[in-house]
């Protein structure tokens, strides 16, 4: 997940810098827009091997001015770096930093008839009396040569609790996600609308695009046709899968449903965005590749250990995702319907019912038929919960999805160890369960949720005891540590987990930080 530093503007230099491991002269001729690549076909394809994407992790990609500028962003041994590369004397440029760039400043949007404008996130203060360590919304637009200032939006878009990856409207409506706002538990989508200019307050959108799980970086159509985002909630390939909603014509949305493969992997696979003329999906994977992606960012040899990778591909499959979804219904709602009226056993037969009919996965999102068990823990009917989901894994018997799904709503309705005990079980089932993924994952969801520091704490403690090699757990570990004012505690462990993972600018980053942090409070 993404935190944001503080950065400082700097003006735009006269000389092309030698970046990104390129010297000028061995980068490559290339001419017209999408730096001149064939278009990709109904198969997700890797964008721009050995020039954009390349050994280290890439992060997000924004085109301009009829696709002839590209800014993007990767992570190298020195956190996540911007660059930018456009169309001069009919060739590209060699990528060079962007003036407005930060550590984690991210571009991810362009609006606009020719695409100009880039929305952006950052940590940078917005007016000069702004001291708050929170993230904003910002622009910069593209004048043809060079960088505009960058221009944060005006409150209430922007807040004093965050806002990051901002994706907007032709109107100027703005989508993004936050994790501190009142009301958001983990990670949430909320949206700023935006009537002849001026922004609204914000409004958090309804479930089921909002859940407890973790839901971020929307990608909402230029139009407000569709919304794309990343979650983490059951029913999914993968650590993360993109989702999709249609917004229906009363103005509400419809149920999310999973992109399905080849656009989610079992890896994680998030950071949709589109193009400004609507013809190509773009979005970030971890999935394993055998293209050849160049010398840059490669060491020894060998891929890293997580790469994660753009890709692109052509954007009409949504057409055929909208026509499924509302051709289709929703046993879920059946079933729930069934459970208010009649009761849990009542429900368990209709589920039996239907799946014995019709075994649709659209017609069965295993989130949706999950969110009734976690209505019945919420009235604390914990034992029709145990019922119902009993019944949906032995119908569903293949879905790990269900299982997952299902200790994680108990470990965040208050039943921690239930929910560990689960995940435990499930790695005793299939030997390629990600137990230590599953742990850590849910041991980072916790510290997103105000109170939940001490659950935090257990799990992570528990992931690290039984596996000492997950340098995630620890970097968690770390976090959790800082909350509490351990700041010892916060250094230690993320040094070991730097020391599992020396190639991630993002641990040192906050390694950084600690040591800064505590140096400060010596002098104090």
């Amino acid at each position: 997940m993404k935190r944001i530093l503080k950065f400082y503007i700097i003006t735009l230099p006269t000389i092309i810098l030698v970046v990104s491991g390129y010297q000028g002269k061995d980068f490559p001729v290339i001419k017209g827009p999408y730096l001149g690549l064939k278009p990709p076909g109904k198969t997700p394809e890797i964008f721009a091997p050995g020039i954009i994407t390349n050994h280290y992790s890439q992060s997000y990609i924004a085109f301009l001015n009829e696709a002839r500028v590209c800014v993007y962003s990767t992570t190298t041994e020195r956190g996540h770096e911007t660059y930018y590369t456009y169309e001069k004397n009919g060739r590209w440029t060699v990528p060079q930093r962007a003036p407005f760039e930060e550590l984690q400043g991210h571009p991810n949007y362009t609006m606009g008839p020719l695409g100009r404008k880039v929305y952006y996130h950052s940590g940078n203060p917005t007016h000069l009396d702004d001291d708050r360590p929170d993230d904003n919304i910002w622009t910069i637009e593209w004048t043809g040569a060079n960088w505009a200032e960058p221009i944060a939006l005006p409150e209430p878009a922007n807040s004093e609790y965050g806002e990051a990856y901002p994706s907007a409207t032709k109107d100027g409506t703005v989508y993004f996600f936050t994790w501190r706002r009142p009301g958001t538990r983990g990670d949430d989508i909320w949206f700023s609308r935006c009537i002849n200019g001026n922004y609204q307050e914000a409004e958090r959108l309804p479930w089921p695009i909002n859940t407890d799980f973790i839901e971020y970086d929307p990608y909402v159509a230029p139009d407000e046709s569709f919304l794309i985002f990343g979650s983490d909630r059951p029913g999914g390939y993968g650590e993360s899968d993109n989702f999709i909603c249609f917004r229906k014509e009363d103005g509400t949305w419809s149920s999310p449903i999973n992109l399905g493969r080849p656009f989610n992997s079992s890896s994680w696979d998030l950071c949709a965005n589109g193009t400004p003329d609507g013809k190509y999906f773009f979005f970030l994977s971890g999935r394993k590749t055998n293209v050849d992606k160049g010398d840059i960012g490669k060491k020894s040899g060998e891929e890293p250990e997580e790469d994660s990778d753009l890709y692109w591909v052509d954007f009409s499959f949504i057409n055929n995702l909208k026509k499924d979804l509302f051709d289709k219904k929703n046993a879920a709602e059946i079933i729930k319907q069934e459970y208010r009226k009649n009761g849990v056993q009542s429900a368990i037969g209709t589920l039996n019912n239907l799946y014995t009919n019709k075994k649709d996965s659209i017609y069965f999102p295993p989130f949706e038929l999950l969110s009734l068990a976690k209505d019945m823990m919420a009235a604390g009917k914990i034992k029709d919960a145990d019922l119902f989901f009993s019944a949906l894994d032995e119908v569903m018997p293949k879905d790990l999805s269900i299982k997952e799904g299902y200790a994680r709503l108990c470990a965040l309705n208050g039943h921690v160890f239930k929910g560990m005990k689960i995940f435990e079980k499930l790695k005793s089932e299939d030997p390629n369960f990600n137990l230590d993924g599953a742990l850590s994952s849910l041991g980072y969801l916790f510290t997103l949720y105000p109170g939940k520091t001490q659950d935090a704490l257990s799990v992570l403690q528990f992931t690290v005891e039984k596996f000492p090699e997950d340098p995630w757990a620890y970097f968690s570990l770390a976090r959790v540590y800082r909350q509490l004012g351990d700041l010892e505690k916060a250094i230690e462990n993320c040094r070991k987990s730097l020391e599992l993972r020396p190639d991630v600018g993002d641990i040192s980053q906050l390694l950084d930080r600690l040591l800064q942090e505590r140096k400060e409070k010596i002098k104090k």
